[in-house]
């Protein structure tokens, strides 16, 4: 007999559900990210976006060390993934790209901007955080710099396809369904393994890492809905950033594969640090966080950001 997880809702309060969480409310949004501050003196703040099916979990290895070397972390979770609210229909939808540039300019307290790191279909977002900027006056600007990891564009559906994906069978299946896989650890260690293709990182890898939000009520709907609602950067006007800007892909990447990462490769601005590792697959800043550390350091360094 298949088993069963309980989806739960959570409590959008301070410290719920880890101790440093907090909810930006934005419309009828409640975002949950996590401040980790600099240990000893801060030297610059990073904000950082996962990506799909993700949470705030899975930059743990980047935080310990960016946190060590002095550099404060606001990670948070993107609409209907992690602890934030869900999508569906009858919300007044705000895009991603505009709900966390009122957090980067709402958190910057001491005025000192960001380092914007995103992964996955979090780096499509930060792409599109860092367009919004190239027209701006040099003082509104909060995106020092641009640091993308295996990023991943996001599909324009079709007005169809969108409609099916809101108002169809879709998120209200993903509802039912998602329940059945969440209880399967190993399903999850495998998930983990396509990720990385580390047998001794996904060893001893918790599944909660992934599973744990998944359990959220309406995870399927939200997801649905976001996948309708979803855009994408103009890749043409990539040439158009000015800002340090950062790209690693991963040869063994099974989700954002050579071609599409070519794509990519080819239009970012001219001044791009790019790298492109044949070990490496799509969730390398966990297995390989002191690496990927290592690489954008350098880059930091040459661009005197930190």
């Amino acid at each position: 007999m298949l088993k069963k997880a309980e989806v739960f809702a959570f409590e959008t309060r301070p410290g719920d559900p880890f101790p440093n969480s907090q909810y930006f409310e934005l419309g009828d949004y409640k975002i949950h990210y996590r401040v980790d501050p600099a240990e000893g003196k801060q030297i610059a703040k990073a904000f950082l976006l996962h990506g799909f099916a993700c949470n705030t979990q899975f930059f743990q290895e980047m935080v310990d060390i960016l946190t060590k070397q002095g550099i404060t972390c606001v990670r948070a979770d993107l609409p209907d993934f992690g602890f934030s609210t869900r999508e569906y229909k009858g919300i007044r939808h705000i895009a991603q790209k505009d709900i966390f540039a009122t957090m980067l300019n709402d958190l910057d307290e001491d005025g000192s901007g960001w380092l914007l790191f995103g992964h996955s279909m979090g780096g499509s977002v930060s792409m599109q955080m860092a367009l919004d900027e190239v027209d701006k006056q040099a003082a509104e600007k909060k995106i020092n710099a641009l640091i993308l990891y295996a990023p991943l564009l996001m599909r324009d559906l079709r007005p169809a396809q969108r409609k099916m994906m809101m108002d169809g069978p879709v998120g209200k299946f993903l509802d039912w369904g998602l329940p059945y896989f969440t209880p399967y650890d190993g399903l999850w260690k495998f998930i983990g393994y396509l990720m990385t293709f580390d047998k001794d990182y996904v060893k001893d890898m918790s599944p909660h890492l992934y599973c744990d939000a998944l359990q959220v009520e309406h995870i399927g709907s939200g997801a649905a809905y976001m996948t309708a609602v979803a855009t994408r950067p103009d890749l043409k006007d990539l040439a158009k950033l000015t800002l340090p800007t950062q790209v690693i892909f991963g040869l063994k990447d099974v989700f954002v594969m050579p071609p599409v990462a070519l794509k990519i490769w080819r239009s970012m601005p001219k001044q791009a640090d790019k790298t492109y590792w044949v070990n490496a697959a799509h969730c390398f800043l966990q297995n390989q966080a002191d690496r990927t550390f290592a690489e954008t350091k350098k880059f930091l360094q040459k661009n005197g950001l930190i």
